[in-house]
Formats: structure tokens, C-alpha cells, sequence
């Protein structure tokens, strides 16, 4: 801990400092920056939160992220997975009485569920990850898919152009995606992946 804080007020000058220039082409554009976070997802969110806490919000921070923010959990796992399990919960017990000679039929719309559970999906994203990251004192986020330069650089593709976005310090916290396993059959046969529901 106690070096995190060293590296928050050696850093203050360099923030101060900071600027936008137009090195090599018009279509190029390099920031700098005091962490830069590769990934938008729960480690990567979180990290970007308790350094822009334990800075004051003096330290320059960029969560680097090519897809929704959130990651895995709120927007293709935990969530979505939940909410579906609770639908089908309702489907059944709504179709189950305890007394004898009731009986009720449960109309099912999966289209209609799945339209729920994905604006459940985004209204979280936005109440938990987005509009926290608008709030937070000294936090960038970048939009795109970033790959290193360089051990001090890394460039960001966005917008058909590159952004270089250089770190004092970087965190590599890409998270995961669903592994298909080598079954015999399973191509032809057809799959799905909690990334595809």
C-alpha cells in the first residue's frame, strides 16, 4: 500500500502535465496516463475505482475496454443466467398449486423473457459500471482493443484511428470467454455459449 501512495505523488507533476498531441499523422492522437487498465470488467472496474479513491482523484487512470462494460458477470453470466433461472422458477410454481382440483396453465413468451433480461442487463450496466465511471475523479475510459507497442506504450484502435495511450503502470485484466470443448460431433451438431444466448 505504501508504495501505491508513492507512486500517486511522484506522479503529480506528470498529471499536471498531461496533454493531447498530433505526433506523426492527424489520424494518431497520444495521452498519457498513470495506470492504464486493460479490461472493463469486474477486476479491471474495480481497480480503476479504488485508484481513483486512494489518489484523491489526482491520478490518471484508463480502463482500456473493446466490449460492454462489466465483463463476464453482468452482461452474459451471473445476471442474465439469474434472472433466467428466477423466470423459469415463476413458470413453474405458477403452474403448481397445493390444493387439490386447481389447476392453471403458464403461458411462456422466451422472446418476450429474453427482452426483460437483456434490459435488465443494460439498466444494471449503466446504474453499476457506466454512470460510476462518469462520476470518478481522474478515470478515462477508452474505447477499443488495445495491443502494446512497446513495454512503456500501447496503441488503442477506435474510430479508424489509433490512440497511444502511455502508462507509468499497467494492469492486464482481461477476464475470460467460454471454451468450446473438443467433442466429437459437437460442430455438426451445433452449440450455444452463454455468450450466444
Amino acid at each position: 500500500m505504501l508504495k501505491l501512495f508513492e507512486i500517486f505523488e511522484a506522479s503529480t507533476l506528470i498529471i499536471k502535465r498531461n496533454r493531447i498531441c498530433w505526433p506523426y499523422s492527424i489520424n494518431k492522437v497520444v495521452k498519457e496516463y498513470d495506470f492504464v487498465i486493460i479490461g472493463g470488467g469486474a477486476a479491471g472496474f474495480a481497480c480503476a475505482v479504488k485508484l481513483s479513491e486512494l489518489s484523491g482523484g489526482d491520478a490518471r487512470i484508463a480502463p482500456v475496454n473493446s466490449g460492454p462494460i462489466g465483463g463476464t458477470c453482468v452482461n452474459v453470466g451471473c445476471v442474465p443466467s439469474k434472472a433466467l433461472i428466477e423466470a423459469g422458477k415463476l413458470a413453474f410454481e405458477s403452474s403448481r398449486t397445493r390444493i387439490q382440483g386447481i389447476r392453471m396453465k403458464t403461458e411462456i413468451s422466451f422472446e418476450e423473457v429474453m427482452s426483460w433480461i437483456r434490459r435488465t442487463v443494460n439498466d444494471l450496466r449503466h446504474e453499476k459500471y457506466e454512470s460510476l465511471l462518469e462520476k470518478l475523479d481522474g478515470v478515462e475510459l477508452i474505447k477499443g482493443r488495445a495491443s502494446f507497442r512497446s513495454d512503456s506504450s500501447l496503441t488503442v484502435r477506435q474510430d479508424g484511428r489509433d490512440l497511444e495511450a502511455k502508462g507509468r503502470r499497467y494492469l492486464i485484466s482481461t477476464g475470460s470467454r467460454p471454451a468450446v470443448p473438443p467433442i466429437e460431433g459437437l460442430e455438426e451438431a451445433g452449440y450455444v455459449t452463454s455468450d450466444d444466448v
